[in-house]
């Protein structure tokens, strides 16, 4: 790191949301680089682990120069931390633009997967132990119709996904060795990088991982950005402020496990209401973006 900051002397330094590196840190302020931790989050989970070395933490913070948070939650257990100045300026990721064309490219796999009649359940970015919960209650799922899209969080686990796949016997597909599907199938396998926007555009209904195992939620600002309907898990600890604001506008349905899928499906087929809150997502979307000009505006004063 040294040797880095030695050869291409930065003016400043921007890091993002948990990537907090003492030694990077140190070295930043020895060499008087100002130095900016945005997007932050800390969560109580994470406040507990951080409290356990907190001297180390507080000094690690007090070399940055600013700390921008994603929320006031987020700015109150920093405040356990450290003295240094922090601003909320809410989530960055609400500012991250649509890929082009996704609704086309969404409609052109509906075409391929051969699910074009059919109510799509995207699971997206599932977690360990997930995988198993769902298949075992989409089996037993006495509604017809009805196609799971299984995305796991991270591609090497694909090929184990894929065997709990086979053993739940449900007809399947990997999206990845498919052009055109000739057969009713009931899951499809994401194993496809950099897809999860697009497979969010064939959902009917997203169900998010990593909040029906503890693992605090995956991110739900990109299914809201599609005015996708979205049901979550009890274990939300990663994104409680966005998932808060957005249960309390009733924009998203909480599940305190996941049975509560039948009786949310069955009154999605049959009422027209959940089409007419995909405006009041996107408008939810819209008034929760502008962080990032926030964050460069500070920027641009040590610059």
């Amino acid at each position: 790191m040294n040797r880095f900051l030695e050869r291409f002397k930065p003016e400043l330094g921007v890091i993002l949301e948990t990537e907090i590196w003492p030694m990077m840190a140190h070295q930043c302020k020895h060499k008087n680089v100002p130095l900016f931790l945005i997007n932050a989050r800390l969560s109580d989970k994470s406040l507990k682990q951080y409290l356990r070395f907190q001297s180390l933490a507080k000094e690690t913070l007090e070399n940055f120069t600013m700390i921008c948070t994603q929320s006031n939650k987020d700015r109150n257990n920093f405040q356990r931390l450290t003295r240094r100045k922090l601003e909320v300026v809410a989530n960055l990721k609400f500012d991250f633009p649509i890929p082009k064309n996704l609704q086309l490219h969404a409609g052109k796999l509906r075409k391929e997967l051969g699910v074009t009649s059919n109510f799509v359940v995207v699971a997206g970015s599932t977690r360990t132990g997930e995988e198993k919960i769902i298949l075992n209650y989409f089996k037993a799922l006495p509604i017809d119709n009805v196609v799971l899209v299984i995305v796991p969080r991270h591609p090497q686990r694909f090929n184990e996904v894929e065997n709990l796949i086979k053993l739940s016997d449900l007809p399947y597909v990997r999206r990845s060795a498919v052009r055109n599907v000739n057969t009713k199938v009931k899951v499809i396998l994401g194993d496809t990088m950099g897809d999860l926007y697009i497979y969010y555009g064939l959902a009917d209904l997203v169900l998010l991982g990593g909040s029906l195992e503890n693992f605090g939620s995956q991110n739900p600002i990109e299914p809201l950005r599609l005015g996708k309907p979205v049901a979550i898990g009890p274990s939300i600890y990663n994104f409680m402020d966005v998932i808060e604001k957005a249960e309390k506008q009733e924009l998203i349905f909480r599940l305190n496990n996941i049975r509560g899928l039948e009786s949310l499906i069955k009154n999605m087929l049959k009422d027209a209401k959940n089409k007419a809150l995909q405006k009041e997502r996107h408008t939810f979307v819209e008034t929760q973006s502008g962080g990032s000009k926030k964050v460069a505006a500070l920027l641009n004063q040590y610059l």
